[in-house]
């Protein structure tokens, strides 16, 4: 599934297991370029409140999620882009065949 989003860790040991390749970026560039970053201890913060307020299948999701966030230090990048000024034939990218 494409999400907006961009999982990242405050620990390098912790998402070696994803690939040979890590890349480092630094909250405040996220911010400064317009995009959102999500600290660990703010998401673990909403994950918490997902699992204390939302209905039986959302707290199931949050759980596995709080437990492999919780593992892997993980904060998250969302990503805004502004399309308003590419026209919509520009956005796709089709083979000519």
């Amino acid at each position: 599934m494409k999400t907006p989003y961009t999982s990242v860790s405050e620990v390098q040991n912790s998402i070696n297991h994803f690939s040979g390749i890590l890349y480092k970026t630094e909250p405040n560039q996220i911010i400064n370029d317009k995009h959102k970053f999500k600290a660990h201890s703010e998401l673990m913060n909403e994950l918490r409140s997902i699992i204390l307020t939302s209905s039986k299948k959302e707290r199931i999701y949050a759980q596995r999620a709080f437990m492999l966030a919780n593992r892997a230090k993980e904060a998250l990048i969302e990503w805004e882009f502004i399309l308003d000024t590419v026209k919509k034939k520009d956005r796709i990218m089709v083979p000519v065949t």
